[in-house]
């Protein structure tokens, strides 16, 4: 429930509260006693529709959280406290529990792993089978990624691209780094997506291929699929392992390979054509003239000659090549040198 203009102050906040712990019946007598202000016990309970028994306890465990307290007077009667003083406390207690249900996660892992190898089974590789599990086990290695995540995207896919669970892992602080093989980002709602997503902190580059699709997270679980190309109907979980280290070396390699998405006012800045930005962005995706126009707005002669111009004076063979030289050289962007580590 959210704060209008007339609640009491506090009240916006009891949503926080829920989230921390308390119960139904404790925000109710709470919110009751926050339009009050000032309430004794039976006046709750007609309020609220509870026994006094039951208000008398609510009471209690709003006493003990600081968010209300019995008045000073001969009537038997409770006031409420703003809850800002003691959010910090209940949000400090929450964070508690998290680490010791981190730490429980821990030893239950260590021992999962203890109890594998007496067994003898020192598989890295786990098969998964069907599109359904497939997806499942993306889903759940993106939800339990803490540090960073690293992908080789290329199609087909089992799901497309979801802000919503992306965004709320850059939010937390997770390195989300993805090389898009230049096929994958031709539709231009992928495009624009993947753009979005740039811009909410996704590092992004693009390349004229990659070998295989691949998602790596934290360096410790890798997915991939078991054949690359054709219908993503099996796939390979991969547990830590050189196996898994010679997967990370193979993106970094890639990594130092591809080029990063351009940005249209760097592009705009060294050219010193507000015309050619845009179009190398999107020329670097590798989408065609009639997507460009599309995009842009324009017919595709107009595309195409200006593409034609930066390809002279790039001395480019190519539509992608000239996108990507031009990119390279765009201020900001790394050098070719720098992109090839020597």
């Amino acid at each position: 429930m959210r704060a209008t203009d007339g609640d009491e102050p506090g009240y916006s906040r009891l949503d926080l509260l829920a989230r921390l712990g308390m119960t139904t019946v404790q925000l109710d007598v709470y919110r009751q006693l926050c339009q009050w202000g000032r309430a004794e016990p039976s006046g709750l309970a007609d309020a609220c529709g509870l026994t006094t028994a039951v208000v008398l306890r609510a009471l209690g465990a709003l006493q003990a959280h600081g968010l209300a307290v019995p008045s000073c007077g001969p009537a038997l009667a409770w006031v409420a406290v703003a809850p800002d003083a003691m959010l910090q406390n209940l949000l400090l207690d929450q964070e508690e529990q998290i680490r010791d249900l981190r730490a429980q996660v821990n030893e239950i892992m260590a021992a999962y792993h203890h109890a594998t190898a007496a067994r003898g089974d020192t598989s890295v590789v786990e098969v998964i089978w069907g599109t359904q599990a497939i997806r499942e086990r993306w889903q759940r290695l993106q939800a339990g990624t803490q540090e960073r995540l690293l992908l080789l995207d290329k199609p087909p896919h089992v799901q497309r691209y979801d802000p919503d669970t992306e965004i709320p892992m850059l939010l937390r602080g997770v390195s989300v780094r993805v090389i898009y093989e230049h096929s994958s980002v031709l539709p231009i709602e992928v495009f624009t997506e993947v753009q979005h997503l740039v811009r909410a902190g996704e590092q992004a580059r693009i390349s004229p291929s990659v070998p295989f699709k691949l998602a790596i997270a934290d360096n410790r679980w890798g997915l991939m699929p078991v054949v690359s190309g054709g219908e993503l109907d099996s796939a390979l979980s991969i547990r830590p392992s050189t196996l898994l280290d010679g997967l990370v070396a193979n993106f970094e390699l890639q990594w130092s390979r591809a080029v990063p998405l351009p940005d249209t006012a760097a592009v705009t800045s060294w050219t010193e054509r507000p015309d050619h930005g845009p179009i190398v962005t999107l020329l670097a995706a590798g989408l065609t003239d009639n997507a460009i126009a599309r995009q842009l707005g324009v017919s595709p002669r107009t595309v195409q000659r200006r593409v034609s111009e930066l390809m002279d004076r790039l001395g480019a063979q190519n539509r992608f090549q000239a996108g990507m030289q031009l990119a390279r050289r765009a201020p900001g962007w790394p050098t070719s040198d720098e992109l090839t580590g020597t």
